[in-house]
């Protein structure tokens, strides 16, 4: 394996956080799901388990190699590469498995997808004009665009939390470093300056970190560092191998891969707190040649039947509870698609009394990463993605959705 390889109206609303999982009924901390790839059946296929390691299930079942899952922020959607077709295309699927459509049809290789945490967009590398460089998509395979031109090979896309940047892989100065540039590839600026190879960049949800991995002691291991390069610190400290970092939702844990209970390339997928501490096991293959690679921590969807508008506006219930300067996802059902406006007016929000709710202030729009709201085709929801501030720390807001049909809808929240 190179180490560049990775492989009703009836209105219910369901809320949570595009980088913190908000601590509602049933939801806690670094949940969530972790897709990765797996030869457990003698062929790579992506699996889903929880973070502990349990319930592992396998998604794809193809005859070809599935592999590189990459989840979205909101946990719904998987992406991945595919030899299905004969050659490496990019699909996507629902999270359960089911929905697997191809996003690419292109003769050259596309592969290694990264999702954009709103789910919006999908970044991913492609041979297509002679050279591996890093292209981007819609979530449904539409409007790919090249973003990199350069003669070396760039690889490695992530996204940032906010969707505005890319973190990338390049060879352009003779061994791999990790670079950034702005979503529509402006802006390309090295990060890491090694003679070593650092690779596998992952933005963390919160705190502007990222992690990668880096041979620069010797062995592949874990590193994180400021998002314009500075204050690099060693996570990990393995003789063998350790690579491809994943953050969980909330910023709190990385997944990664690591050959500590096994020898290259037999790996596992471990756990760990974000500052190296707490690593744990979560798949056991043993030394029979499985390799269980590339992670990817994305949220747990939630039940549709879990809440709805009553569990949220009741006088007696708690707040829905958000982390201030989060990107809360804010999701929605219209039984069934309705049309890409379904709002009236922009959805606005405004703070108001945590005691009795009365309001304080005025009413202004919220700052959203998409202007306009995003339908997940299959699980059959609205998504807006809500850009909350640092500064609201200790108070309360209702969001406000102004609906086509002239409702009005409040969500309350504490931060």
């Amino acid at each position: 394996m190179n180490l560049i390889q990775k492989t009703n109206n009836k209105f219910s609303i369901f809320l949570f956080s595009a980088m913190f999982s908000l601590m509602l009924p049933l939801v806690c901390a670094a949940q969530g799901k972790i897709a990765f790839s797996s030869n457990r059946n003698g062929n790579y296929e992506i699996y889903k388990m929880n973070p502990d390691g349990s319930n592992q299930v396998n998604l794809t079942n193809n005859a070809a190699f599935d592999f590189e899952p990459s989840m979205n922020g909101h946990g719904s959607r998987i992406a991945f590469s595919s030899y299905r077709d004969l050659n490496l295309e990019i699909y996507a699927m629902n999270a359960d498995g089911t929905n697997q459509i191809r996003l690419t049809n292109n003769p050259a290789s596309d592969f290694e997808p990264a999702f954009s945490r709103d789910g919006s967009k999908i970044a991913f590398v492609s041979n297509r004009n002679g050279n591996y460089e890093i292209y981007s998509m819609n979530s449904n395979g539409t409007g790919q665009i090249r973003l990199t031109n350069n003669p070396a090979i760039d690889r490695n896309p992530v996204f940032s939390p906010d969707g505005n940047k890319i973190a990338f892989v390049s060879y352009r100065d003779g061994n791999y470093e990790i670079y950034s540039m702005n979503a529509d590839g402006t802006n390309q600026v090295n990060l890491t300056n090694e003679p070593t190879s650092d690779i596998d960049p992952s933005f963390s949800p919160v705190g502007g970190k990222i992690a990668f991995a880096s041979n620069r002691d010797g062995g592949l291991e874990i590193y994180k560092m400021d998002t314009n390069g500075a204050n690099v610190d060693r996570l990990t400290f393995n003789s063998e191998y350790d690579a491809q970092p994943s953050f969980s939702p909330d910023g709190s844990k990385i997944a990664y891969t690591s050959s500590f209970y096994s020898s290259y390339p037999e790996t596992e997928i471990l756990t760990m707190d974000a500052d190296g501490g707490n690593q744990e096991r979560a798949t056991f293959a043993g030394l029979n040649g499985e390799i269980n690679d590339t992670p990817s921590w994305g949220s747990k969807p939630r039940d549709f039947s879990l809440l709805t508008l009553s569990d949220l506006l009741s006088p007696d219930s708690e707040p829905n509870r958000a982390v201030a300067g989060s990107y809360v996802a804010i999701d929605f059902r219209l039984e069934g698609f309705r049309g890409d406006n379904v709002y009236s007016s922009a959805p606005t929000s405004q703070q108001v009394n945590c005691l009795n709710n009365a309001t304080l202030g005025s009413a202004e729009p919220i700052n959203r990463t998409q202007p306009n709201v995003i339908y997940y085709t299959g699980l059959e929801y609205y998504s807006t993605t809500w850009i909350t501030q640092s500064n609201w720390r200790g108070t309360c807001r209702i969001v406000n959705l102004h609906l086509g049909d002239g409702s009005v809808r409040p969500i309350r929240f504490q931060f």
